[in-house]
């Protein structure tokens, strides 16, 4: 989602009307006119789905090999 909904977030909280905060001020420099400060909001996520598939698929490597010698090679698991 690239904007704010305000009209469902004042629903959501349960406010009067259209909240929004604005930053105002970066590094002490004000806007002219005390106008907020042009930005868009970014949320930036850790991409890990490298680490989930390879602990997943060493999982299932590990438990498929458990599998082969206790149920088709007849051998017990040491």
């Amino acid at each position: 989602m690239d904007f704010r909904d305000l009209d469902a977030i004042s629903k959501t909280l349960g406010t009067t009307g259209a909240l929004c905060l604005d930053l105002v001020s970066i590094n002490g420099e004000y806007p002219p006119d005390g106008m907020p400060a042009g930005s868009q909001t970014r949320v930036t996520i850790r991409n890990e789905h490298i680490s989930y598939f390879c602990t997943w698929f060493s999982l299932s490597g590990i438990t498929s090999y458990m599998w082969y010698k206790l149920y088709i090679l007849k051998q017990a698991l040491r």
